[in-house]
């Protein structure tokens, strides 16, 4: 139970690493870009398709960067994100995927 412990650690770690990425990078380069439209010199129905389509980008990269940070383990606990761990490979294979709750001072 401590591996997958340590593994659901090391996963959230990954994702609010990534989540920062996501915020601190993409977000302000696709404000930029937005900002650099005007430079071009296109009609306002060209510039105003590709605000939307910025819009539509920003509000992904958002999305996607509050769902990796979202701190589910100091959240919901621990057992709860080992759940949502299991959920998660059990939608991914074919195979059987179990979960073991017992201690092992349970098994002795």
């Amino acid at each position: 139970m401590q591996r997958l412990a340590d593994l659901v650690i090391q996963q959230e770690r990954r994702a609010s690493r990534a989540a920062r990425r996501l915020h601190d990078d993409a977000g302000p380069a696709l404000t930029g870009i937005g900002f650099q439209l005007s430079a071009l010199g296109l009609t306002k129905e060209q510039t105003a398709e590709i605000r939307e389509a910025l819009e539509a980008a920003m509000t992904a990269v958002r999305e996607v960067s509050n769902e990796l940070h979202s701190n589910f383990v100091e959240r919901s606990g621990l057992a709860m994100a080992v759940e949502r761990l299991v959920d998660a490979a059990r939608s991914r294979t074919e195979g059987k995927v179990t979960l073991d709750r017992s201690s092992p001072a349970d098994k002795q």
